[in-house]
């Protein structure tokens, strides 16, 4: 029977070590040479013979190469035609961007109703008593109660002279909103102070509807008193042939 000697087995462990080194070594170079990226690695001063012999095994144009792509430096246009802002391009900014000054707003007047002076009768002027809350049956004309006329007649003189076809109106607590007269009845061109009652008497009633709105939904406002009443037609002092109505 052999027996084993101290220095027997060393010897055995250094001679495996080495043989599964000399394997390992094999191994690694065998990998290299078959690793897809293999011709990337850099060459050393060892190796000189990596930087000029390529991997046959690998395809030169699947293999992706650093800094392939490099942007001209001049604009150029893509496919759908827009140009592409580069380094050399200034590029504008919010400051340099001045939007155009915005026109100043201003009334346009409006195109006389006649060649000569319209002038308003003086019924609509001084001569009505009248709430103009209530219904326009209840507008009275002192001055027309003794006529020997029927007592409503006053109702169907024309507004103005020389009669015209419309008539604008304000009321002096609606500025913003005027009031357009038409004559009632289609078959007559002349706007009378029967119409003039009626448009007065139905804007006050949308103006009163506002108000009463507005205050049920707790806005600061006032409703619109019960008795407002007719003073007079003026001139106003804006346009040419507008009136505004004055009220108490």
């Amino acid at each position: 029977m052999r027996m084993s000697t101290p220095g027997s087995g060393t010897d055995a462990r250094a001679e495996r070590m080495r043989v599964s080194g000399s394997y390992h070594d094999e191994f690694q170079q065998n990998s290299r040479s078959f690793h897809p990226y293999s011709s990337l690695q850099r060459a050393t001063p060892s190796s000189p013979s990596s930087s000029t012999a390529p991997n046959p095994w690998v395809s030169q144009s699947s293999v992706p190469q650093p800094n392939a792509f490099r942007p001209p430096s001049h604009t150029h246009r893509l496919a759908f035609g827009r140009p592409r802002c580069t380094s050399h391009t200034p590029v504008p900014t919010e400051s340099l961007i001045v939007p155009p000054p915005l026109p100043r707003p201003h009334s346009i007047p409006l195109p006389p109703l006649s060649a000569v002076e319209v002038g308003v009768n003086p019924i609509l002027v001084t001569g009505i008593a009248y709430n103009i809350r209530a219904p326009t049956s209840f507008a009275d004309c002192p001055s027309r109660r003794h006529s020997s006329r029927a007592r409503d007649a006053w109702r169907y003189e024309a507004a103005v002279r020389p009669p015209v076809a419309s008539m604008t109106i304000f009321l002096d607590f609606d500025l913003h909103r005027p009031i357009v007269v038409f004559p009632t009845n289609r078959y007559d061109a002349v706007v009378a102070v029967s119409d003039v009652l009626d448009a007065v008497n139905r804007r006050v009633g949308v103006v009163a509807g506002e108000l009463g709105e507005a205050c049920d939904a707790g806005y600061a406002v006032q409703r619109l008193r019960r008795e407002v009443w007719w003073v007079g037609l003026v001139p106003s002092l804006r346009e040419r042939d507008v009136w505004v109505l004055r009220t108490v």
